[in-house]
């Protein structure tokens, strides 16, 4: 273990979350044990303890989307919160982050490039706001959007010229942006106004997620975004039913 990490006692649980309870239960869920275990695992650099949680999670029924949402994104969470609160320094973090990102990409690798597209499959650019980094959250919903069947592009760091550009040449049925901090509501405004005039799709949904949410949940609706969510799942939730409901009064103009 790095001498200078924090040690298991400056680890306490997500905030709310007991110790003792369950995140959503046990078989095919996890745990705040689970998460405590990961956030001590990412701190000390440790990959293999990480993957053998993993794979243990697994074994317990834990779907790699549920790993991703609930288990991945509460521990960036808490490792945001350890640097804000001075309990771990800039380095420890990035070296957290860093594993979590090559987590990721093992557990939930990239979709075979050379596999026939599904021609029916909703599409949906996923970018983060110009000026905002937020690349870990983006992989993780990037994946999980993939896992729900969805079409995804994304870049992390696209500017607002790329996004306008390929929101004008692909059909998109929705463009997610990740807001890292309220300094960029702005920016997100400008990125959204810049989508809708530009996208070929006229009916393009727009929904915005990210860290900044958790301290301004308006954010997202003041910037003039179709839906906001917390979380992966929400995300995937909010833009399928944004799209359908699209679809839907599309239909009836017609």
């Amino acid at each position: 273990m790095n001498p200078a990490a924090p040690s298991p006692s400056s680890t306490p649980p997500p905030a709310g979350r007991p110790a003792s309870d369950p995140v959503r239960g046990q078989r095919g869920r996890i745990l705040t044990a689970d998460l405590q275990a990961l956030t001590q695992a990412t701190l000390q650099d440790d990959l293999e303890a990480a993957r053998a949680l993993c794979l243990r999670l697994k074994a317990r029924g834990v779907p790699v989307r549920v790993l991703l949402a609930d288990l991945v994104t509460p521990v960036a969470r808490r490792l945001g919160e350890l640097w804000g609160d001075d309990a771990c320094d800039f380095v420890h973090v990035t070296i957290a982050t860093s594993l979590l990102r090559r987590l990721v990409l093992e557990i939930a690798p990239q979709p075979d490039a050379d596999a026939p597209a599904d021609a029916d499959a909703l599409r949906i650019m996923l970018v983060p706001v110009p000026g905002s980094q937020h690349t870990l959250g983006l992989l993780v919903l990037s994946r999980c959007f993939q896992l729900a069947g969805w079409a995804v592009w994304s870049s992390p760091c696209a500017t607002l010229a790329e996004v306008r550009d390929q929101a004008g040449r692909v059909w998109f049925d929705a463009v997610g942006f990740s807001i890292g901090s309220s300094l960029h509501a702005s920016a997100l405004a400008d990125a959204i106004a810049t989508v809708r005039a530009s996208s070929v799709n006229p009916d393009v949904r727009l929904i915005v997620g990210g860290p900044a949410l958790l301290d301004d949940d308006t954010l997202g609706q003041a910037a003039g975004a179709d839906g906001a969510a917390m979380d992966a799942d929400g995300a995937v939730r909010i833009a399928r039913a944004l799209v359908e409901k699209a679809r839907a009064g599309a239909l009836v103009a017609s």
